[in-house]
């Protein structure tokens, strides 16, 4: 699956080819990665990269899940065992989750592949994202923009 192909198709149409095997989980997970890559430097929307925790969702991925091998972001605040949790604070910068949230484990048993989490202002308390550790998120249609607030990053990585 090439970065034009993944960018064609939603999440329903990516889970529509993983189920009839057109592609794998692990090309799915490749253009994601590949889609990250190629527009992230110039929006910021990724802060973290969970690609030890998506290598293992990939290799353990329960093929009769509901969404077994679709790749997804989370915002900065949701709690995944050993990411960090910082929700845009300096302070919290070395911080790391002990455990995942109830949240984190019901994805992860629906077969989702977590590959990272997004940028978002401190504490998710503004209405645009800019914060001091990461940054602000840029909208891709125009960099001169916000991407608004509190999930900017997750906006401006969906656009």
């Amino acid at each position: 699956m090439n970065l034009s192909d993944y960018s064609s198709h939603d999440a329903v149409g990516l889970m529509s080819l993983l189920r009839r095997g057109d592609v794998s989980a692990l090309e799915v997970h490749d253009a994601a990665m590949a889609a990250i890559d190629a527009v992230d430097p110039q929006i910021n929307a990724v802060v973290t990269r969970a690609e030890t925790d998506a290598a293992d969702a990939l290799a353990r991925l329960d093929r009769d899940a509901p969404f077994a091998g679709l790749p997804l972001l989370m915002k900065d605040g949701g709690v995944m065992a050993g990411q960090r949790l910082v929700m845009g604070a300096k302070f919290a910068r070395d911080l790391l989750c002990p455990a995942d949230a109830e949240l984190t484990r019901r994805l992860k048993r629906s077969g989702v592949v977590i590959l990272g989490s997004t940028n978002a202002p401190e504490f998710g308390n503004s209405c645009t994202t800019e914060n001091l550790l990461d940054g602000p998120a840029r909208n891709p249609w125009n960099l001169a923009h916000s991407t608004g607030g509190s999930s900017g990053g997750a906006a401006a990585a969906v656009a």
